[in-house]
């Protein structure tokens, strides 16, 4: 069978007329021999069609999809794999506060109740803000504590802080050397206040930390810090409060911290 079926057949007696020419080439109809491949298919009557399925990555050139043939409709999430979101992609001006779940990230809170020291790890390294919450944190003793960061590991001197008390007639002032320093004074005080830290570029620190100290049973007093950190190998990705000197414990209260 030919390509085409011409729907009339000339005998050996008939005559050629311009009506039988005419007639050939108007009803004229496709056979299946005139398809190659699953693109096209034939029709009734003997006519072309697109297949069902039939256009796929290979008929299409690589500039044919342009992003006005894109119905707006039909750009959804799961056409969209996950790893071709970048933040490339995203304007900052679009990355607002409504967007985002969570703009605050709030640890778990450690009890401070036992122990010398209480440390938080796996900070990410995007966070530029780090606030430490003391909830009636108190000790067995008189020693102070000290607010270390670090970056793989802790840094233990290089720290210039500067911490205050006032309660009553009493003040006093004391520097830090080895961390951001909190003044405890005995071991009836109970500290409630937050230690704030930011970052100031070139993974360096500054830290200030307002703290209402209740002396169980004694007078009560407020204490003030302030200070900067030493340069970090890297962004930080641990902060801790741990007992000067390693002689008295916590006996009290829970630490927490909030990172943005």
């Amino acid at each position: 069978m030919g390509v085409v079926n011409t729907t009339y057949t000339f005998s050996g007696t008939d005559t050629i007329t311009s009506s039988k020419l005419n007639n050939i080439i108007d009803d004229t109809t496709f056979t299946s021999d005139a398809i190659q491949g699953t693109t096209l298919q034939v029709v009734s009557p003997g006519k072309l069609a697109v297949s069902a399925g039939g256009i796929t990555s290979n008929e299409l050139a690589s500039n044919s999809v342009v992003t006005a043939k894109i119905a707006d409709s039909n750009v959804t999430t799961s056409k969209i794999a996950d790893s071709n979101v970048t933040t490339s992609k995203i304007a900052d001006s679009s990355v607002t506060p409504a967007k985002l779940s969570q703009p605050l990230t709030l640890e778990t809170a450690k009890t401070t109740t036992s122990g010398t020291i209480v440390e938080f790890t796996g900070i990410p390294s995007w966070v530029k803000r780090i606030t430490m919450i003391f909830n009636g944190v108190g000790t067995n003793g008189t020693n102070n504590l000290d607010l270390q960061i670090g970056s793989g590991s802790y840094a233990t001197s290089g720290y210039d802080t500067l911490c205050s008390y006032v309660g009553g007639s009493s003040f006093s002032v004391t520097a830090f050397g080895n961390g951001f320093g909190i003044i405890v004074n005995n071991n009836s005080g109970l500290c409630y206040g937050r230690y704030t830290l930011d970052l100031v570029g070139g993974n360096k620190y500054i830290g200030s930390g307002v703290f209402h100290v209740h002396q169980i049973g004694v007078a009560q007093y407020t204490m003030q810090s302030a200070g900067s950190s030493p340069v970090l190998s890297g962004p930080i990705d641990r902060i801790r409060i741990a007992v000067i000197g390693g002689v008295n414990t916590f006996d009290s209260g829970s630490i927490n911290i909030m990172y943005e």
